[in-house]
């Protein structure tokens, strides 16, 4: 994944901009129609892997000392949620599961914080990154949660030269980066 990444990050951010916009396009016609749920779950998925993607190559491409076990775990419980939520909403549309009201509704908070972890957590792995290099500032992880959330439309224009940056310097450093530490 760290591999992946890095060959992300080296792309100008207008590429991945018009790529995404071009998929999004795509995917649109598919969901036009509910009598093929086929079509609903691809079209469901390519809307999923657009919105994920990045903060999970974040997540499971930098390093453990910024992208802890801990954190993979969860991003990785939160893949599989998402997974579960698109399979039952293409195969399941209309189906209701009958639960009181109060049930669903507190149900409704720890599946949404766990949907949207990854966006949370890959904040966290570029900040810890960037304090590890001394360029943190108080406050910056509201832009890049903001950046992050909003991937692959607005916050391309930040987030692929932040990502990028961090992952140079990282390797200028010496600090690890790529789950390889260099000799010293």
């Amino acid at each position: 994944m760290g591999a992946l990444l890095r060959r992300l990050s080296r792309q100008h951010a207008w590429q991945v901009f018009a790529a995404a916009l071009i998929l999004s396009l795509l995917s649109a016609p598919l969901r036009a129609s509910p009598t093929h749920p086929l079509l609903f779950l691809l079209s469901s998925a390519l809307g999923a892997v657009l919105m994920f993607v990045y903060p999970i190559l974040i997540i499971f491409g930098f390093p453990p000392p910024y992208s802890t076990p801990l954190r993979r775990r969860i991003a990785f419980i939160s893949a599989g949620l998402l997974c579960a939520v698109i399979f039952s909403a293409a195969l399941l549309p209309t189906a209701h599961l009958g639960l009181p009201d109060w049930l669903r509704v507190s149900l409704q908070l720890p599946l949404t914080v766990i949907l949207l972890a990854p966006f949370f957590i890959a904040t966290g792995v570029v900040d810890d990154a960037r304090r590890a290099l001394g360029q943190y500032r108080l406050g910056d992880c509201i832009g890049t949660w903001l950046c992050i959330f909003s991937y692959p439309l607005v916050g391309v224009f930040f987030l692929q030269n932040r990502v990028a940056a961090v992952l140079v310097a990282l390797d200028a450093k010496g600090l690890p980066a790529h789950g390889r530490t260099s000799a010293v």
